[in-house]
């Protein structure tokens, strides 16, 4: 049994091998083509056959692929733009889409013939013809271009019609003047009924012509009908599009479902089955419709939110793109992503930006049912991973949303201190605390008093830097305990951190400053008059100190609270530099992005990256009067349009008469009967005895048929007569012409 296992995964092994190796080959056969000189490839572009010529386009298209330059081919190539062999003539158009500005002239050459292909009679060369002439960046053939969309634009076939869509934008940035032209063009093509053609023409008006919504009016009822059927990125462009046109032309917001517009509901139904697309961007779009112009409850009715949570499982760029619009819908409202809260948890093998958008998104959706549950991970993210900062800051972004008591994120922040072995963990515990302190310092003089014992111990220099600013920011409330801090710190000022040294200069002032002032605004119920001296000699000891200070900023911090404090006149104004309120931190998420990606359109690049790029254009503001009667988007049938080919079945062929043969020139069929051995032979009746009473009809038809046969067969004889004149004149001639030769002889 072992052996056979042995053999079998020994047989995996090769195989899988000759598969490496034939899929490497594969890879590399088309870059290894173009291993002949220039010359030689200029030799196959000129050559006699299709297969020569096709030969010397693949290494020029091989060339291409590797990124070298392969203008020097360029006349080369041109020749072979007529060439009858179709493969060939889609490589040189390859060709001439990306080399073409480079040789402007040479290019212009082979206009002429592309012109001729738009009346080829196949389909595909009209339209790969009227899409290499708009792809050639020559401004001079601009009114050339235009022309062909004008033929292209009335093609019957739907392929054709459609390049000529595309090719309306092409043209339009070759020569702007060209663009009343081409709008009429655009409109024939929008109120095409082929989903194939108006999808193009919706991504062109949506591309070049984005404030011409009025075009939308005849045609948006058809679009609603037809945008499931549109290319992925057509329904990208024409929700984009159909946005901007409803909250201009229809009347909104809705509040309700009762309320909303017929167009308008009809656009909401239209969406809903996009939301199914394999494309992140048409979901992306979808949702946005739903975001914008749904009513409250449209994104729960319509269950927007598991397609867009779906996305989560795509690669992390869509990942990304995802969360951070996922982001933006949950800041408004969160309650349609609340049941998908686990689909939020982090991965280790998630990239640091999604780690990061995740926890953000899971800090929105915290609340009174699920708070306990989203701690937990929060909790186990701060000390096992590597962003314990950004999760310590989602955890107290908890305590905003009222979910989680602040109370007790700041007893387990301090557990956290105490036992924690990291300084990262420790630093980040004491950030969160003094931002949780700070909010409501009346009620954390408990908090800092059981902080200021940790200065004790050995711990992070910056976690000490913040308990020692905490202890300052306190000493309105605590005077005493602000104190004894700085007496004890004082003791080894040269030994501490720069950081530390700093704060301590900072609590020194801010203690001196307190008390300056008591004794001067009260000085009659002032207590402190035996700690006056003390507290003075103190402040001066750690100025002095930190005047000569290997720290800049601590060096002139001290100066500077040594001028304020040590003369009469500056003390009013040193108090009010230390004493003045700080503003609390902001730590709300919807706080923090106000103002900068808060209000950016959803599915938008500005929203990605975080501010609003030069293009960007906002959503344009509800109408409360719409600017039109809703009757411009009643549908109009066109007279002219043709009517659809309808395959014919076998019930409708048996409709058909056989007397209608007749009109195109058949003969009726003879009509069989059942007869008896007596009654076929006489119907045969060779000598022209007279038929049966029951087959009249029948002979009568042959009496006819003979009488076609026999004048049949007079003109042929009259035929035949008259080609044997003809030889004989003929004979008689040649006759003649010898005996004019031998005369002359």
């Amino acid at each position: 049994m072992a052996d056979s296992l042995t053999k079998i995964s020994a047989m995996l092994e090769s195989a899988r091998e000759l598969t490496l190796e034939a899929a490497s080959s594969a890879s590399s056969r088309f870059l290894d083509e173009s291993s002949l000189r220039p010359k030689d490839i200029s030799a196959l572009l000129n050559g006699r056959t299709d297969r020569e010529k096709r030969s010397g386009m693949n290494h020029v298209m091989s060339l291409m692929a590797k990124g070298t330059d392969v203008s020097e081919y360029f006349a080369d190539v041109v020749k072979n733009t007529a060439s009858t062999s179709l493969e060939v003539r889609k490589l040189v158009y390859i060709y001439l889409i990306q080399y073409a500005d480079h040789e402007p002239d040479l290019a212009l050459l082979s206009i002429n013939t592309i012109q001729k292909s738009l009346g080829d009679q196949s389909p595909l060369v009209r339209s790969m013809a009227i899409k290499v002439m708009s792809g050639i960046r020559v401004p001079s053939i601009a009114p050339i271009v235009a022309l062909a969309i004008k033929q292209c634009s009335s093609d019957l076939t739907a392929i054709v019609r459609r390049s000529a869509a595309l090719a309306i934008g092409k043209c339009y940035e070759l020569d702007p003047s060209t663009g009343p032209g081409l709008l009429v063009h655009l409109e024939k093509l929008l109120k095409d009924q082929d989903p194939l053609v108006q999808g193009p023409a919706l991504m062109t008006l949506a591309n070049w012509f984005p404030d011409k919504l009025e075009m939308l009016h005849s045609v948006y009822r058809s679009i609603c009908r037809n945008i499931r059927y549109f290319d992925e990125w057509c329904q990208v462009a024409t929700l984009d599009l159909l946005i901007n046109y409803v909250r201009r032309f229809v009347k909104g917001p809705p509040t309700s479902r009762d309320d909303t517009d017929p167009d308008l509901l009809r656009l909401l139904d239209a969406v809903a089955p996009l939301l199914y697309s394999r494309n992140g961007s048409v979901i992306i779009q979808a949702a946005k419709v739903y975001f914008y112009l749904g009513y409250n409850s449209a994104i729960q009715e319509y269950s927007v939110a598991p397609f867009v949570v779906r996305l989560l499982r795509s690669d992390s760029a869509v990942q990304q793109v995802a969360l951070v619009n996922i982001r933006s819908m949950a800041m408004r409202d969160p309650a349609p992503f609340e049941p998908f809260v686990s689909h939020f948890y982090l991965f280790p093998s998630d990239t640091l930006t999604v780690k990061q958008l995740k926890l953000h998104v899971l800090t929105l959706l915290c609340n009174q049912a699920n708070s306990k549950q989203i701690l937990s991970e929060l909790k186990y993210y701060a000390l096992h991973m590597d962003l314990a900062e950004d999760a310590m800051g989602a955890i107290a972004r908890c305590t905003t949303s009222g979910a989680v008591s602040s109370q007790k994120i700041i007893r387990w922040l301090m557990k956290q201190i105490v036992r924690a072995h990291s300084e990262a963990v420790v630093s980040e515990a004491l950030s969160i605390i003094r931002i949780l302190v700070q909010r409501d310092f009346s009620n954390q003089i408990h908090t800092v008093v059981t902080l200021s014992h940790a200065l004790m111990r050995p711990i992070a220099p910056s976690a000490k830097a913040s308990i020692i600013w905490l202890v300052g920011e306190l000493v309105p409330l605590a005077p005493e305990t602000a104190i004894e801090v700085l007496r004890l710190n004082t003791k080894n000022f040269a030994a501490q951190h720069e950081q530390v040294r700093y704060q301590l200069v900072l609590l020194a002032s801010k203690v001196y400053a307190y008390h300056l002032d008591k004794k001067t605004s009260d000085p009659d119920n002032y207590k402190g008059a035996e700690i006056d001296d003390t507290l003075r000699k103190l402040f001066s000891h750690i100025m002095y100190l930190a005047r000569y200070d290997s720290s800049y900023d601590t060096r002139d911090r001290a100066r500077m609270f040594s001028s304020l404090l040590n003369s009469s006149f500056n003390n009013e104004l040193g108090t009010l530099v230390l004493q003045a309120p700080k503003p609390s931190p902001v730590i709300s998420l919807t706080e923090k992005l106000k103002g900068s990606d808060a209000n950016l359109l959803l599915g938008s690049s500005s929203l990605i990256i975080g501010h609003p790029l030069d293009a960007y254009q906002s959503l344009p503001p509800w109408t409360d009067s719409p600017e039109v009667d809703p009757s411009v988007r009643d549908e109009q049938e066109s007279a002219s349009a043709p009517a659809p080919a309808r395959a014919i079945s076998s019930k409708d062929s048996r409709g058909i008469a056989w007397d209608d043969n007749s009109r195109h020139g058949v003969a009726a069929p003879r009509k069989l009967k059942q007869q008896t051995l007596d009654e076929f032979f006489s119907d045969v009746n060779p000598k022209g005895e007279e038929v049966s009473d029951s087959s009249e009809e029948d002979a009568e038809d042959d009496e006819e048929s003979e009488e076609d046969d026999n004048s049949e067969e007079d003109d042929e004889e009259d035929d035949e007569e008259d080609e044997s004149s003809e030889e004989e004149e003929e004979s008689s001639e040649d006759d003649e012409e010898e005996g004019e030769q031998s005369k002359l002889l």
